[in-house]
């Protein structure tokens, strides 16, 4: 249960799989460790990475993965998750740099498990970017005046190009867990996070890591919403 900083629930987290491996952890991180329980005995001979201080967790329950490890789904909700602007999974450059270093180890634990290398190289490469984007656009949202740090790190030179409804997507979600509540919570909700938007995309645009246009198609999206609320459950693919 994701909830704002006054732990008001703003968002439920359902896994739709009845079982969670090491090949679902590759994508997402969606383990928190106040919301799963694990046998004391798997913890033999698997320690955290104490010199990494973001996504430590994800590189932890990998390796538990690796050794034949499988997570349950329970359908409710057994945990809360509360979304500060100034908890430590803000900082967006630090993020980045542990993120580097922990999902290339993920990734190769699958294919020491006998995963296809060539599908587990293309999906690297897109958890990669996506976490690039995503952390750039969180750091934006709470430093626009960092933006300029923040747009280093996506270079935009892979394939295929970002669209807009990636763009808009991340954007979104950026506001959601950047600040702990809805882009379109009222009308004054944009002065909170438009500008650092606004000036991440727009750095992009100038430098060639995404096309103009994109920018521009992803900004009107993601203020439609404002004047429209309904809008956003087909624009993001949320149930109403």
């Amino acid at each position: 249960l994701i909830c704002d900083a006054s732990c008001n629930p703003i968002w439920v987290y359902r896994e739709a799989k009845d079982r969670i491996g090491l090949d679902d952890l590759l994508d997402r991180t969606f383990l928190l460790p106040a919301s799963h329980v694990v046998r004391r005995e798997a913890y033999q001979n698997v320690r955290f990475d104490e010199s990494i201080a973001g996504y430590e967790d994800s590189a932890g329950w990998a390796e538990l993965a690796a050794r034949g490890v499988t997570w349950a789904v329970t359908p409710p909700p057994v945990a809360r998750y509360r979304i500060r602007p100034g908890s430590a999974s803000k900082a967006s450059v630090s993020m980045m740099r542990d993120a580097a270093i922990v999902f290339p180890r993920m990734f190769e634990l699958a294919r020491t498990q006998g995963g296809d290398p060539a599908l587990l190289d293309i999906r690297e490469q897109a958890v990669m970017r996506r976490l690039a984007i995503s952390h750039a656009c969180r750091g934006a949202v709470l430093a626009p005046d960092q933006a300029e740090e923040f747009a280093s790190l996506f270079a935009g030179d892979d394939d295929p190009p970002v669209n807009a409804r990636e763009l808009t997507t991340t954007g979104f979600f950026s506001v959601l867990y950047g600040l702990g509540e809805w882009p379109f919570y009222d009308a004054r909700a944009p002065a909170r996070w438009a500008a650092g938007l606004v000036k991440l995309w727009d750095l992009w645009a100038h430098r060639g890591a995404i096309e103009p246009d994109v920018a521009r198609q992803a900004r009107a999206s993601l203020a439609r919403p404002l004047y429209n609320k309904p809008d956003v459950h087909e624009l993001m693919g949320v149930a109403a």
